[in-house]
This record gives C-alpha cells, structure tokens and sequence, in this order.
C-alpha cells in the first residue's frame, strides 16, 4: 500500500476494503478479503447484494490509518491489529441463481 496520505483520500482511485491491493493471486498473501453480494437471503427488501460494494467505500476512511509495520489499533481490544501481515482485497464471489422448472432455488459459483 502506498501511505502517502496525499493519494489516499478516501475519494480518490478505485475502493478496495480498507484500501489493501485488489489482487487475485494469493501466492505470499496471509490474508484475503472477500464479498459475498447475495440477495436471496431477504424478502421484500432487495439491496443486501450492494453490501460489500457499500463496506469497501466506507472502510476507504480508515484503510490511511492502516500503517504496514503496525497494523491498525483495535480500540476494543486495546492492541495493534494486522501488523505485518500482507492483505489483499479478491474482490467478489460470482453468484448466479436460477429456478428450475421443479421451483427449486440453485446456487453456483
């Protein structure tokens, strides 16, 4: 991550969860962030797919704070969090669901 709060506003380039690289290839990576954008889990108030879009613009107002050597400090647990450790953000899980002609819901990815 480049910590030169100058180009990370929270506004500028595209959101990934707290700012870490988007990257697909996990070789050397201790941690991956992924979402799940499913919406059948809900009745009558669709929107839960926007959820992880929704996570990585806000976390964009924390991920400057995120320093490689350190971590971030968790004000709950009173302690540096992810210190050292690589992350990235694999971004999304395909869900494509259908109803076959029995009316049962499948679920592929």
């Amino acid at each position: 991550m480049n910590h030169n709060i100058e180009n990370n506003f929270p506004y500028l380039g595209v959101p990934t969860f707290y700012k870490y690289p988007h990257a697909k290839d996990l070789n050397g990576i201790d941690i991956a962030f992924l979402g799940v954008s499913f919406d059948l889990g809900t009745s009558y108030r669709p929107g839960t797919r926007f959820g992880p879009r929704a996570i990585r613009i806000v976390s964009q107002n924390y991920g400057i704070y995120i320093d490689p050597k350190y971590g971030a400090y968790d004000s709950e647990l009173k302690k540096n969090i992810l210190c050292g450790v690589k992350a990235v953000d694999y971004g999304d899980v395909s869900i494509l669901t259908y109803k076959d002609k029995y009316g049962s819901n499948h679920r592929y990815h």
